[in-house]
């Protein structure tokens, strides 16, 4: 997806900005746009992101507590994403299992920042499938008819049958279109909630970060909120109406600052952030 520099510099200095703005914002959403704002002025310098999400995770508010709140999640993921941009998976991982949400948390941004993060955790361990299927087809010439012969390898040797959310891998041996006599030499293995088009690691992270323009007037005063979105650009541009915690297609609205200042939304792959339009409520 091209980039719009112009358009790009413009949304960084407003997300720095609006830190600064008055209103009832919460330290932890602060703390969220400084990080933000980094991400987004550099796209390409991953180094330099991973420090800022480091140095924001470590610092604690008043009551000693994470100062990022619930928004912590969301660095972890962000950080995480960049460790794999750099080929530095272990420490991806980590980053990304800090994300997950073992309790069940009602609030959307941690339960938003589990789902992102476990889809990212499935591709990873799905090279480690790979690698056991490569592993068993260099002793047997030939790929295993499904991954339940993994189950008699020792525990410390077995590849992750299911993906993070839980579900078996789908696996199925694939033919050549011409070679019809030669058997079980190639296969297909996706987790079926990411699809097959993005399951393997290397296919999601030539992907570039989404970088949809999106702006929105809240439409009620009440929690949860209800705002109108514009998300795309002309001619391409769709309007939907959407309540915090559902979804327009592929992004969901995951939660409006309490200043009103940015919504965090997401596609389950990448986080993306709307303004408010003119005229829309501040």
């Amino acid at each position: 997806m091209p980039r719009h520099p112009i358009r790009f510099a413009a949304i960084a200095f407003l997300l720095l900005g609006i830190a600064a703005l008055p209103g009832r914002a919460a330290p932890y959403e602060d703390a969220f746009v400084r990080v933000w704002a980094a991400h987004r002025q550099n796209p390409d310098d991953h180094e330099a992101v991973i420090a800022v999400c480091r140095e924001a995770a470590r610092q604690r508010d008043a009551q000693d507590q994470p100062l990022l709140g619930p928004y912590l999640s969301v660095v972890r993921t962000l950080e995480g994403w960049r460790l794999l941009q750099r080929g530095r998976t272990a420490e991806a991982v980590k980053a990304f299992e800090a994300a997950l949400d073992p309790q069940r948390s009602t609030d959307m941004v941690v339960r938003s920042a589990d789902a992102l993060a476990r889809r990212w955790l499935s591709r990873i361990d799905r090279e480690t499938v790979a690698a056991a299927l490569k592993t068993y087809h260099r002793e047997e010439v030939a790929f295993p008819p499904d991954l339940a012969v993994f189950a008699a390898w020792p525990k410390d040797l077995q590849p992750p049958l299911r993906d993070r959310m839980g579900d078996p891998w789908v696996y199925r041996l694939a033919d050549f279109r011409r070679l019809k006599t030669v058997a079980a030499q190639r296969y297909t293995l996706h987790s079926i909630t990411i699809g097959r088009d993005t399951s393997a690691l290397a296919d999601a992270l030539r992907r570039p970060y989404r970088d949809t323009p999106a702006t929105f007037v809240r439409k009620n005063a009440a929690a949860p909120a209800l705002a109108e979105f514009q998300i795309g650009t002309a001619p391409d541009i769709r309007s939907a109406v959407v309540q915090e915690g559902n979804r327009t297609e592929d992004i969901r609205f995951v939660a409006l600052d309490s200043a009103n200042r940015f919504a965090l939304l997401s596609d389950d792959d990448f986080w993306l952030t709307a303004l408010p339009a003119a005229g829309g409520r501040r």
